[in-house]
């Protein structure tokens, strides 16, 4: 045809008789009509129209076409071409006629049944998320509609599939663009491209903005006058799904390919390791590591907390590699230390239950108050155990034996406390019972428990018990993804990254353990779900927010849930590397990288850097788009309350503050933990094979 671009079995092409496009080739077959393509709504609030009246002239440009098209309104001039494997688009709309409370978009039409995937806000219509939670949904009724920011995309796309295919439309970001689904009838879908209008649940002008909270958004509307001009570039591909359920695997791989993610690192590794280092011996405290300072915003007593956001155990896996590293006896120590408080004190009220909270000055042990014993928290806790136990043998380090016999008796409780559906609940009671009963990915932290206690023994039924838990959360979280992977964020209960991240590292760790191809698969399978939640990007952040000031950089940081739409720094970005390098992946291995140099960015240098008066600190939540935590700043003891005053902050304009480029101080001990945790990993790796730093 004369007007198409052809990637190898791909062909986009416009059909002058039919006035539509075409997307042909790999199981897809797509006709476009212009008219419907084309969309504008000049009332509020928005409704995009399709076009009445288009008039269109095809230009050939070499390996590319034009097609200008013109309404009574405004002409469009839509540029092809190819670049790298995807179609690439630039539209620039030209006014022509005065247009007030304006939206402009292009709308392209699915078939109904299409799954979608939009990162960070929509899995599959977000299955696991309880109808009381308030979390972003597409359901297949007309009205849906969804239409996000831009700046709420980590990767700035979304993804379609249906029958056995998929299509993606990838955004270049920049300017104030929007992007989502409409579904006007039962069966119809539409990916709809706007000039930043927006849409929650159904319902217009609408944003998410924190927890169980929606706000009134009307920044999307325009006044165009003859003469102005707007210009969106983006891409589009489309081909055959490897696997039913796995089309969103086109996000991470053609997102990777268009915006070649790479993060703007602000500190080198050692310094990295210094300060985290520095505040982690802060946080010592004679038997264990504090969650939290005694400066901390929220006023909270000093306790440790096992697992979660405390990870006292990888806290004191830390210390003891630091101290073999740098030959400083005192990190052995005080390792060892923590481990004794924590598995010979009175805190396990049946064999491999354990309560996982201990607060100081009440000598108290507890679970966290109205949920029960986490499945969660306890498998990180003897995952942890698990890493250190194997790190003391290979290092000739000597340890008491009840050491691995807490490890199996944590392993063989869960194993033998399974719900129906063969995995861990969420929740444990007191008498080992289930306080939770819906089968979810939330104690896939196990995993790398079982697989540690196998190493360490070399008993076979460990080896079965890993591997069949793997099928397990595999058919229940991953799989054809009809129920993602959820359930492990504690003050939450939606779709996640904390489930799939112990259930990737697990699978890595299968694949070099028994060179299975099956367990790689999974492992990359699960890989490209997770960089789902890691912005590929640097987000425009308002010039006057805390993170501007302080020349924060958006790209590789890792987000949280459906529900909390925020930064903050849990990835297994070691892992990553190391899976990537290990079966040739560039993109794998190279995002593993970028999420750790992005974690550079926070870290206090002391002083009141970061609000922080000792270097290393971190706070927990960065916003990088509209929704945010709504701090209570006039609460906070001091300094914090004048840090806030300092910014701008005041009772009235916290959340407006907080939008593109808040910031919460609340520095909980797991940032110390996974950052340090990666950047030791790194340096022992980089020791061992005499390679340079990771800058």
């Amino acid at each position: 045809m004369p007007f198409s671009i052809r990637i190898e079995n791909r062909e986009l092409s416009y059909l002058p008789e039919q006035q539509a496009l075409s997307c042909q080739g790999d199981g897809v077959n797509l006709l476009i009509p212009l008219q419907s393509f084309l969309r504008h709504s000049c009332a509020r609030p928005w409704q995009l129209q399709e076009t009445e009246k288009l008039q269109t002239t095809p230009v050939m440009q070499d390996a590319a076409f034009l097609l200008q098209l013109h309404t009574s309104q405004y002409a469009l001039d839509l540029h092809f071409s190819s670049r790298d494997g995807l179609f690439f688009l630039q539209a620039t709309w030209n006014i022509l006629q005065p247009l007030n409370d304006a939206v402009l978009g292009l709308v392209l039409s699915l078939p109904a049944a299409s799954r979608l995937t939009i990162p960070m806000s929509l899995y599959n219509d977000n299955p696991s998320t309880p109808s009381e939670r308030l979390a972003p949904h597409f359901p297949p009724v007309a009205g849906a509609s969804l239409v996000l920011e831009e700046s709420r995309l980590p990767i700035p796309a979304v993804n379609a599939e249906w029958d056995g295919v998929f299509f993606t439309w990838l955004l270049l970001p920049g300017g104030n663009w929007s992007l989502g689904a409409e579904r006007p009838a039962s069966k119809r879908c539409e990916l709809t491209l706007c000039s930043g209008a927006l849409a929650f649940n159904g319902q217009h002008d609408k944003v998410y903005s924190y927890k169980g909270e929606v706000r009134d958004c009307t920044a999307g509307y325009r006044n165009y006058a003859p003469g102005d001009t707007l210009q969106k570039s983006f891409a589009w591909n489309w081909g055959t799904c490897t696997e039913p359920g796995w089309g969103f695997r086109d996000l991470a791989q053609s997102g990777f390919t268009l915006l070649q993610p790479q993060a703007t690192p602000v500190l080198d590794r050692q310094e990295m390791i210094e300060r985290k280092m520095a505040a982690l011996r802060e946080r010592w405290a004679g038997d264990g590591y504090l969650t939290c300072m005694p400066d901390n915003i929220y006023r909270r007593p000093p306790y440790f907390l096992y697992g979660w956001t405390g990870q006292s155990l990888r806290l004191a896996y830390c210390d003891l590699r630091y101290a073999k590293l740098s030959g400083r006896r005192d990190g052995i120590d005080r390792a060892f230390r923590c481990l004794d408080f924590f598995l010979n004190s009175d805190n396990e009220p049946l064999p491999g239950l354990r309560y996982n909270y201990y607060y100081l000055e009440e000598d108290k042990w507890c679970v966290n108050e109205g949920t029960g014993f986490s499945s969660r928290a306890l498998g990180e806790t003897y995952a942890d155990l698990a890493r250190i136990l194997l790190y003391c043998r290979k290092s000739g380090l000597d340890y008491p034996s009840g050491y691995q016999d807490a490890l199996r008796r944590g392993v063989d409780f869960m194993l033998a406390h399974c719900l129906p559906a063969g995995v861990p609940p969420k929740y444990w009671d007191l008498s080992g019972q289930a306080a939770h009963h819906q089968a979810s990915s939330a104690g896939t932290s196990y995993l790398q428990a079982i697989w540690g206690l196998f190493q360490l023994t070399g008993e076979s039924k460990y080896r079965f018990a890993a591997e069949d838990f793997l099928e397990r959360f595999w058919n229940l979280g991953g799989g054809s993804f009809d129920r993602p992977f959820a359930c492990s964020t504690l003050d939450s209960g939606c779709e996640d990254k904390e489930a799939g991240i112990p259930f990737f590292v697990a699978a890595a760790e299968a694949w070099r353990l028994t060179g299975d191809k099956h367990w790689r698969t999974y492992a990359e399978v699960t890989a490209d779900w997770l960089l789902t939640w890691v912005y590929f990007w640097d987000v425009p952040l308002r010039p006057d927010s805390i993170c501007a000031r302080h020349g924060f950089k958006t790209t590789g940081w890792p987000t949280v849930s459906v529900e909390n739409q925020h930064l903050d720094v849990f990835f297994p970005a070691w892992e990553f590397y190391r899976f990537g390098r290990d079966c040739g992946s560039e993109r794998i291995r190279k995002m593993g990288e970028t999420v750790f140099q992005a974690w550079s960015h926070g870290i206090s240098s002391g002083a009141g850097d970061w609000m922080f008066p000792t270097p290393g600190r971190q706070g927990e939540q960065f916003f990088q788009t509209n929704w945010v935590y709504t701090l209570r700043q006039e609460k906070y003891p001091e300094p914090y309350r004048r840090y806030f005053r300092k910014y701008g902050f005041n009772q009235n304009n916290a959340y407006e503050m907080n939008s593109l480029g808040g910031y919460n101080p609340w520095d909980t001990s797991w940032i110390i933990a996974l950052v340090l945790d990666a950047a030791l990993d790194w340096e022992i790796d980089a020791r061992d094979n005499q390679q340079p730093q990771t800058e």
